[in-house]
């Protein structure tokens, strides 16, 4: 079993850099949606552990901050080394989590608490 929101997601901010980046004449790899995917994963997993609750790591995925958006750089510059790529990314990861449905959110997070993953 897949979780959709999170990949739904991941296409979402996929498509939001790579329409960014043409803006500017700039090209996006292909490969980025498996970097989104697995930054998705790992502030998941790190939400869950500093909310406890679903509900808790939902509100908080969309209020991003400064130290929010500090760890989500860190997380994506470990897999891309571009920096001018991870700014894409970094722009469209955040504006993906603080357009999306707390609903959506909260189900991304309980099917990550049910799978253990």
């Amino acid at each position: 079993m897949e979780n959709k929101i999170l990949n739904d997601k991941a296409k979402e901010a996929f498509f939001l850099a790579k329409e960014k980046a043409s803006s500017d004449n700039y090209g996006i790899d292909p490969l980025t949606l498996l970097t989104i995917i697995h930054v998705l994963l790992k502030l998941t997993e790190l939400f869950l552990k500093w909310y406890l609750t679903e509900d808790r790591a939902a509100k908080a995925a969309k209020s991003i901050n400064v130290i929010k958006k500090g760890i989500i750089w860190y997380y994506i510059r470990k897999e891309e080394k571009d920096k001018e790529q991870a700014k894409y990314i970094l722009d469209s990861v955040c504006e993906t989590l603080q357009n999306a449905d707390e609903s959506e959110l909260k189900d991304m997070f309980s099917f990550h608490k049910k799978k253990g993953i």
